[in-house]
This record gives C-alpha cells, sequence and structure tokens, in this order.
C-alpha cells in the first residue's frame, strides 16, 4: 500500500507531533546602518529532507536536510535558483551530525547571502532549524566547526563567535583576539535551541501569505481605478480653469462654498426686500 501523499504547503499532524509546512514565508526586519530606519524584507524558505532506513528495522542510518532560501525583496536572478542554503547531516555507522554540510566532511561554517540580510536574525532561524533537526540524535556527536581568520572582520568577529555561541558550541582559538579556531567535541543533545531569531522574524504560511496579498493587489486596483477618476476629472477642470478662468473661479466659489453661497444670498434677498419696503 503507498503511503500518502501529503501537501508540502501545509502543516501535518496535532499538537505535540504537529510538523510545519516545508515552505515558509519569512517576514524579516532590519535595520539600515547609516539611518536609524526599520526596513522589510521578504524571503521564502524550503525545508527538504532525506532519510536512508533499514528496510526490516525502520532504524535510520543516514540522513540529510537542507534549507534553502530565496531572497524576494532583491534584485536577483528572475530564476528560480536559491539565494543560498543551509545544510545539516547524520551518519549512524559514526554516530556523528554535521551543523555545516550535507555531508560528514570536516569543518565547514555558515554564511547569510546577499550581505543585505545579515544581522536581521535570517542566519539564527536557519541554524536554529537544523540543530532542532540535530537534536533527534542526542548522543551523536557534533561535528566540528572551524573558523576561518579571514572572515573575523571588525564587528563581525564578536558577531560571528557569539552567533555559534548561541547554541552551545564553545570553541578553541589559536589567538587572543578570537578570531580563528576549532569548535570542541560536544554530544548533539548539549545543542541548544534558541528563540531570539523571533525578535526580527515572523513566519507566515505560503498560501495564507499568497491570498493575503492577492486580496491587497485587488484592493490597490480598485484604488487605483479611483485615482484614475478623479484624475481625469481634475485635468478636465484644469482645462476649463485655463480656457474659461473667471467661469471657473466663479463655480470653485459658488460650488465649493455652497453654504457660504446660500446663506449670502438669502441675506441679500432679504435686505433687498425690507429696501423695498423702505421706500
Amino acid at each position: 500500500m503507498l503511503p500518502p501523499v501529503n501537501s508540502r504547503l501545509r502543516s501535518d499532524g496535532f499538537g505535540s507531533a504537529r510538523i510545519p509546512p516545508s515552505v515558509l514565508i519569512l517576514e524579516v526586519k532590519r535595520k539600515r546602518q547609516d539611518q536609524n530606519e526599520e526596513l522589510l524584507e521578504w524571503v521564502l524558505v524550503e525545508r527538504r529532507e532525506e532519510v536512508e532506513r533499514d528496510g526490516k528495522t525502520g532504524k535510520v542510518h543516514r540522513a540529510k536536510v537542507c534549507i534553502y532560501y530565496w531572497d524576494l525583496s532583491g534584485q536577483g536572478d528572475a530564476n528560480d535558483v536559491p539565494s543560498g542554503d543551509f545544510l545539516g547531516s547524520y551518519d549512524a555507522r559514526w554516530n556523528t551530525v554535521s551543523l555545516t554540510a550535507g555531508a560528514l566532511d570536516t569543518g565547514g561554517y555558515v554564511l547569510i547571502e546577499p550581505c543585505r540580510l545579515r544581522s536581521a536574525r535570517l542566519g539564527t532561524y536557519l541554524m536554529n532549524t537544523i540543530v532542532a533537526w540535530a537534536k533527534q540524535w542526542p548522543d551523536a556527536q557534533v561535528r566540528e566547526v572551524k573558523l576561518l581568520s579571514s572572515d573575523a572582520n571588525g564587528e563581525n568577529r564578536v558577531r560571528r563567535n557569539r552567533f555559534y555561541r548561541q547554541f552551545g558550541i564553545e570553541f578553541d582559538f589559536i589567538d587572543d583576539d578570537e578570531s580563528a579556531g576549532v569548535s570542541r567535541p560536544m554530544l548533539a543533545q548539549a545543542l541548544t535551541t534558541t528563540t531570539s531569531w523571533e525578535e526580527s522574524i515572523t513566519e507566515h504560511n505560503l498560501v495564507t501569505h499568497a491570498r493575503q496579498t492577492a486580496s491587497a493587489v485587488k484592493a490597490l486596483k480598485a484604488d487605483l481605478r479611483f485615482v484614475r477618476q478623479d484624475l481625469k476629472k481634475t485635468s478636465r477642470e484644469l482645462g476649463q480653469a485655463y480656457q474659461y478662468p473667471f467661469r471657473w473661479l466663479f463655480q470653485r466659489v459658488v460650488n465649493d462654498n455652497w453654504p457660504r453661497t446660500i446663506s449670502a444670498t438669502v441675506i441679500i434677498t432679504v435686505l433687498g426686500f425690507a429696501a423695498l419696503k423702505l421706500t
């Protein structure tokens, strides 16, 4: 019997066993460095997982998770190539998990591109997903992470080191500046997840977000239609003002101030009748 085919765009299950959809839209808030201005970015993320199991026992032999992301707000190519990806892997033969590669390669590190999306906790969000996935094998050794001195310029060094430490990863550095080093041996159960990404990132269901966007576009088109009609009316009135300036001015005085015009007309009429009676 074939297994059920589930949609990747909606959640599966209920309660604590609920599995989120594998495709999400992220609303990312970041601040422009040269100005105290909050900017909004949109990122699409997709999670794909491959698992190789024993045919008899169902035990996992190998597993791999890929988190792809697309920068929807940037001026990138019009094709469907992801802006980047975060990878994780597990191999039962070596009882080891990697947080930075799709295979048990030595070392590795993560990087967010384009640079515009850094310092907005997008890397924290993606790495947190990898860490949470790796913790399902608590007794597995965590493959080492290598930090390079070439990636430790200025404030980036402090931010980079803090990034890994929030997940419980500590390093043995080769210098006092903590610019280069290798992560210390640890088990996956010692890894920690974080919710700090929630300060700047909001998850949106892709279908719900698409429907809301379509509704907003429809409302904007309706507003645009009214604006165009009002613009045509204004253009006609402007043309009349150029051709017949005195008539246009009189119409504006009468039409735009009709309560005062009526009041003035009534007062003038009453005064006129009063003047006639006096004579």
